[in-house]
């Protein structure tokens, strides 16, 4: 009676896994760089490289935050294009809405709730995105806002 064939795992196969897990890593890394830096074409060829839209950097933020805080409306273009999750939430429990509202990002704030984000949602400490606008004193993104039923 024969012994069933085992599958072994070469030096080879090995490494090429380590490589992949390394150029994983590296592709995140870049995006969120790439995202924070309003680097859209690099973006752009980074998804294609199959980076993942959703990577977490520290405190938990993703490029789609990044890009959202920083101003850069073509990269959230981008990155909602490319599936990223509008309402994913940092360690704090901000959004990207939150923070384009904060930065008195208009145009994104506009981008963001038309492509469904929560509206509503609340950082640990209760903070809305409007309430950000109102206290970062942004009259028309607090607009938006209330006209779109955003409660305080």
């Amino acid at each position: 009676m024969q012994k069933p064939a085992r599958k072994r795992f070469s030096i080879f196969s090995l490494a090429l896994f380590a490589l992949f897990l390394t150029s994983c890593s590296d592709l995140s890394e870049d995006l969120m760089r790439a995202a924070t830096r309003g680097e859209t074409a690099t973006v752009q060829a980074l998804l294609a490289k199959g980076a993942d839209p959703n990577t977490r950097g520290l405190k938990d933020v993703t490029p789609l935050m990044m890009a959202a805080f920083g101003g850069h409306t073509e990269m959230v273009d981008t990155l909602v294009a490319g599936g990223a999750d509008i309402n994913a939430q940092d360690e704090n429990g901000s959004t990207a809405l939150m923070l384009a509202a904060y930065g008195g990002h208009v145009e994104i704030v506009d981008i963001l709730v038309a492509e469904g984000a929560d509206i509503n949602a609340r950082t640990k400490r209760g903070v809305t995105a409007l309430k950000a606008a109102v206290v970062k004193r942004h009259p028309e993104v607090a607009s938006l806002l209330r006209h779109a039923g955003a409660e305080e």
